[in-house]
């Protein structure tokens, strides 16, 4: 298996399937088919640059179709066709999802296996989601700020800030992770005002809101 380094798994389908009739020579032409399958659809989508994988694994027949791509150069693409993060990373996770999804049944198709030879298949986006998943809940937060319970904001914001953890743990690497960072800070300073907005009212829902708030900054930060 390839060790691509500075890259992620942007999108993969998995396939597990039991083929009535399949062989070594059919798994090889197999493996080129999809190969060529998501190459072509991957760079149309996704953007040039992207390294794609066919991973085999034992019992039955167990199929991994992966798309690596550089995180920074894949948003980068996607900013500069629909014109911001926010849009680029919605518009990224559906291509991927939509790819991955298409993939699954590419797979189905060559194998010619219908549901009662189909043991379980996956449509993944990887950190792309993550990412996504981020956004909206800083959009959700930003959002209730203004009506929810005080305390109940605050721990949301925590929860924000250990799923912005989770996400930089997955991302591999460091221009990356800074890159990602810095977008989503600017949603966070964009939908989350430094300052706690006016519904806080005693200083200590008021200093619950900062230190939450900063624990986002943090995470961002690495800390």
């Amino acid at each position: 298996m390839a060790d691509y380094i500075d890259r992620q798994i942007l999108c993969q389908a998995y396939v597990h399937v039991e083929p009535s009739h399949f062989s070594a020579k059919d798994a090889e032409t197999l493996r080129e088919t999809i190969k060529e399958f998501i190459q072509k659809r991957g760079e149309f989508f996704i953007g040039s640059g992207i390294e794609t994988e066919i991973v085999f694994e034992d019992g039955s027949l167990k199929i991994k179709a992966s798309i690596y791509a550089k995180v920074t150069i894949a948003i980068t693409n996607a900013i500069v066709l629909y014109g911001g993060f926010r849009a680029g990373i919605d518009y990224l996770a559906a291509d991927g999802k939509g790819l991955s999804e298409a993939t699954v049944l590419e797979c189905l198709f060559q194998t010619q296996c219908h549901h009662n030879e189909t043991i379980h298949t996956e449509a993944r986006i990887g950190v792309i989601g993550q990412i996504k998943r981020v956004n909206n809940s800083i959009d959700r937060i930003g959002h209730d700020l203004p009506s929810v319970d005080t305390e109940l904001s605050a721990k949301r914001i925590d929860r924000l800030a250990e799923e912005i953890r989770r996400l930089r743990a997955n991302i591999k690497d460091q221009q990356d992770i800074d890159f990602v960072s810095e977008k989503i800070m600017a949603e966070v300073d964009a939908l989350l005002p430094k300052k706690a907005p006016k519904n806080f009212l005693s200083k200590e829902s008021i200093r619950r809101y900062e230190l939450s708030r900063q624990n986002i900054a943090d995470s961002l930060q690495g800390l």
